[in-house]
């Protein structure tokens, strides 16, 4: 049985994520669904992208976005169901333009999928940064539900 959680529990969900799902909707329209390595701060969730590209020019007129993240999922063959703890993010996406935000929330992304790799993160970031897009999406309606207990 579904269970609506707190939000609390969907903040949980999000750090405790690999990745999510950024929804996107372009100027004529058309849907666009990007999955994105994440980290949150706060109300704030980071993600990186190239400079150019469709994400970057949807975000650059300034959008609002979805996104959503699974924690866990676990197939139940034998009754036809999955075990599951999902949030979903709604709120206003943007480019960070201040340097030390962007270098902070590539510190951040950084420490939580290469953790064994800061000591090179000064050298990389000094080569990448210049073509690297940093954006924040604010965390401004928040839903979560699963049928998966969790663990603790």
């Amino acid at each position: 049985m579904q269970k609506i959680m707190s939000r609390e529990d969907a903040l949980e969900i999000i750090d405790q994520s690999d990745f999510g799902v950024l929804s996107l909707s372009d100027a004529e329209g058309h849907p666009y669904g990007v999955p994105l390595s994440m980290v949150r701060k706060g109300d704030w969730l980071y993600f990186h992208g190239r400079k150019g590209g469709r994400k970057m020019g949807i975000i650059g007129r300034g959008c609002r976005a979805g996104f959503t993240c699974v924690a866990a999922l676990r197939g139940v063959p034998v009754r036809f169901t999955t075990l599951f703890r999902s949030a979903i993010a709604e709120g206003g996406v943007e480019l960070v333009e201040d340097r030390q935000e962007q270098v902070e929330a590539l510190r951040l992304l950084s420490q939580k999928y290469a953790p064994e790799a800061m000591k090179y993160f000064d050298r990389e970031i000094g080569k990448s940064l210049d073509r690297t897009a940093v954006f924040r999406m604010k965390l401004e309606m928040l839903t979560a539900k699963g049928s998966l207990e969790k663990k603790g």
